[in-house]
């Protein structure tokens, strides 16, 4: 049975892969694309290509080292897996909203408790947020002309953007160091779901649920207690950005 499932995953990623490469060259003529490449500088190429793949570890590394601090440490093929599996499906989802759910529930599907890869993720995802402000504030203090002087819309894109994040991060912090304030919006869903009777047994669902909310609280516990893994998750995120934004330069050059 177990084998069955792998097969049929298999399956539906090669369909899946198929479908997106279908989409993109739908409308777009291959030789184009590969005279696009042959032009570029191979340096560049290389360097490009080499930045994605440091990408993808230091998405790993920082798994390897939340998980690990929260007391289930994974191999770290299993953490460049789940980093890729980020990459692919942010790539083919709109607003890469897929990447982030296709993680937990691989990663939930290799025994990894949902509680903690929800704490990974989100751990992960504020440390991406902070970056992110960070990058926009010193791009606003180098050239602050760029956003206040050119339009009138890309200010009020910018300013919304920023305050967007900044919730995101507040929200994020509360979660890590206040698990219990979203006790009360999970078993407000649940509520609902049993509504609509898509939950057929509420009182499980709810008792799995504070399950999952203790084994989360503790693993934010570990988060409190250990800062450095926070800091060390932030750096490692710091360069991976940086190694991003690289990329586009890498192509802009090559």
């Amino acid at each position: 049975m177990e084998k069955r499932k792998h097969i049929w995953s298999l399956l539906f990623l090669l369909v899946l892969m198929a479908f997106t490469f279908f989409l993109l060259f739908r409308q777009l003529n291959i030789q184009d694309l590969m005279d696009t490449i042959t032009g570029f500088e191979p340096v560049f190429l290389a360097a490009g290509m080499g930045m994605v793949v440091l990408f993808l570890c230091c998405e790993a590394f920082v798994f390897r080292i939340v998980l690990k601090g929260i007391d289930h440490p994974i191999r770290r093929i299993s953490a460049l897996v789940y980093a890729g599996i980020d990459f692919y499906f942010s790539c083919i989802t709109p607003s890469a909203n897929g990447g982030q759910p296709a993680q937990a529930y691989y990663m939930t599907k290799d025994g990894v408790p949902l509680s903690k890869s929800g704490i990974t993720i989100l751990v992960y995802g504020m440390m991406y947020k902070a970056v992110l402000l960070l990058f926009g504030m010193f791009a606003l203090c180098m050239v602050p002309s760029y956003v206040f002087g050119e339009s009138t819309l890309l200010m009020v894109l910018f300013l919304f953007g920023a305050v967007c994040d900044v919730a995101v991060f507040v929200l994020c912090l509360f979660a890590i160091f206040h698990p219990d304030c979203i006790r009360r919006p999970v078993y407000f869903c649940i509520h609902i779901l049993a509504k609509l009777r898509l939950i057929t047994d509420k009182e499980k669902a709810m008792v799995g649920a504070e399950k999952q909310l203790l084994e989360y609280h503790e693993a934010s516990m570990v988060c409190k207690k250990t800062p450095n893994l926070v800091i060390k998750t932030f750096c490692i995120t710091f360069v991976q950005r940086a190694i991003q934004f690289s990329i586009g330069y890498l192509v802009f050059r090559g």
